[in-house]
């Protein structure tokens, strides 16, 4: 078995954060949602590359990709959310 090389090696240190939401956000809100990865970071120890997008503007395959393999998180499913 060969060693991984460097590139491979960032792909293992990285986390990729996707946070689909219903609605743009304006920049303040996408600003306070990227900042909360920091903690992330810091209980990790490694980089966290967040990336917001609606769900309407997510690509179909991808959004299919993750309608498999996704995970929610907030709210839970069961959840109702008040507008």
């Amino acid at each position: 078995m060969s060693s991984p090389t460097e590139a491979e090696l960032d792909c293992l240190r990285r986390i990729d954060v996707l946070v689909l939401t219903a609605v743009e956000l304006d920049a303040r809100r996408c600003e306070e949602l990227l900042n909360l990865t920091y903690t992330l970071y810091l209980e990790c120890g490694r980089q966290i590359a967040p990336a917001l997008q609606t769900r309407e503007r997510l690509a179909p395959p991808l959004r299919a990709g993750i309608e498999v393999d996704g995970r929610r998180l907030w709210p839970s499913p069961a959840a109702t959310v008040a507008s």
